[in-house]
C-alpha cells in the first residue's frame, strides 16, 4: 500500500491536533485521530513507508501502544514521530517489557527495550538524531504490571518486604509492558 493513496482528509489545523498511531480497530476514540493500516482508521497508511502522510510539525500530542514492535524498522518510526510532532509535544510509547511473555510473540518484529530507549535518548544519540531536526527525550519510564504474574508476586511472603516497583524490577514475567514518555526537542546533533 502506497502511503499516498490510502489517506483521509486529515483534522482541521487550527485544533489541538492528538495522534494514535496504530490504533486499530480498538483506538482511543473521539479526540484522537487514528493512523493505521486497518480500514477503520482516520488516516489509512503503511506505517513501514515513510513519510507517513502527516506534515512537519503538526501533532501536538502523540499515542502509540503495541505498534513500534511490529513495525520493519523502530528507529525509522521513532523519527516519523519526531518529524510530524511540534517541538513540544508530548509523546507516549508503550510496547511490551523485554523481558515479558509478550516480547516476542508472532507478528512482533523487534523487542524496544529500556536499553533502546536511553541509548536513543543519552548514550548515543547521533547514531539515532543526526541530520534530524527534531528528536525525541525520554521523560520517564512507567511500568505496566501484567494482569497475572503481578498479583502472584504481590501475595508471594517471600516478598511482601518488596515495593512494587522492586518487584517490576527484579522479578522477570511481572512486567507487561512499558510506557515510555516522550517530548519532542530541537535536534542539536
Amino acid at each position: 500500500m502506497r502511503n499516498d493513496e490510502c489517506q483521509k482528509t486529515p483534522p482541521p489545523i487550527d485544533i489541538p491536533v492528538r495522534i494514535e498511531i496504530g490504533g486499530g480497530t480498538r483506538n482511543r476514540g473521539p479526540g484522537w485521530v487514528n493512523v493505521d493500516r486497518c480500514p477503520e482508521a482516520d488516516i489509512r497508511c503503511d506505517l513501514d513507508v515513510t513519510p507517513w502522510p502527516l506534515a512537519d510539525g503538526s501533532v501536538d500530542e502523540l499515542y502509540t501502544a503495541h505498534c513500534i514492535e511490529h513495525v520493519k524498522c523502530p528507529i525509522s518510526f521513532l523519527r516519523e514521530v519526531a518529524r510530524i510532532c511540534r517541538v513540544g509535544a508530548t509523546v507516549e510509547v508503550r510496547c511490551p517489557d523485554a523481558c515479558g511473555e509478550m516480547a516476542m510473540v508472532a507478528g512482533h518484529e523487534h523487542v524496544v527495550s529500556i536499553d533502546v530507549m536511553r541509548h536513543m535518548d543519552s548514550v548515543f544519540p547521533e547514531t539515532f538524531w543526526a541530520g534530524q531536526p527534531r528528536r525525541l527525550k525520554l521523560l520517564s519510564i512507567e511500568p505496566g504490571c501484567d494482569d497475572f504474574w503481578f498479583p502472584m508476586a504481590r501475595a508471594n511472603p517471600l516478598f511482601k518486604a518488596w515495593s512494587d516497583a522492586d518487584i517490576l524490577t527484579w522479578l522477570p514475567r511481572t512486567r507487561h509492558e512499558n510506557r515510555f514518555h516522550l517530548r519532542v526537542i530541537e535536534c542539536t546533533l
